[in-house]
């Protein structure tokens, strides 16, 4: 009797589970990368143009560095959550994460960063033209 009663309790958690996989939220996970430069040491740069919220006049998103080889550190992937000021034209980091696998897969290795100011990023520089994108959308 608890099997029969079990069976569709598991089936309903399972079809909820996947459900929320499909959400589009603030959560990396399933994120949609869209490549945006490649530096000359062959490292990949990519935003998630799909997840990009505006709340309170910041604008919030998700970039990931994808590498060509393991950085000294071991991680072939960092994603990190900036908050943007588009009218100041600054940048900070919320939260930073390495990753082993490549696009940002694999375990999540969290970084301290409650101590991350504003960055102004130089005219023309490459951080500047991401932020163009970014505050664009």
């Amino acid at each position: 009797m608890k099997l029969k009663l079990l069976i569709p309790l598991m089936l309903i958690l399972v079809a909820a589970l996947t459900s929320s996989c499909t959400e589009k939220d603030s959560s990396p996970t399933f994120s949609k990368w869209t490549k945006v430069r490649t530096n000359s040491m062959g490292i990949n740069f990519y935003i998630d143009f799909e997840r990009i919220r505006k709340v309170d006049g910041y604008t919030y998103y998700w970039f990931l560095s994808d590498y060509p080889k393991p950085s000294p550190n071991g991680y072939l992937s960092v994603k990190t959550y900036k908050q943007a000021d588009c009218k100041l034209f600054r940048v900070k980091i919320l939260r930073f994460s390495g990753y082993k696998d490549p696009m940002g897969n694999g375990i999540e290795k969290p970084f301290d960063t409650h101590d991350e100011e504003w960055d102004s990023p130089i005219s023309g520089g490459p951080i500047a033209n991401d932020l163009k994108k970014v505050c664009s959308k």
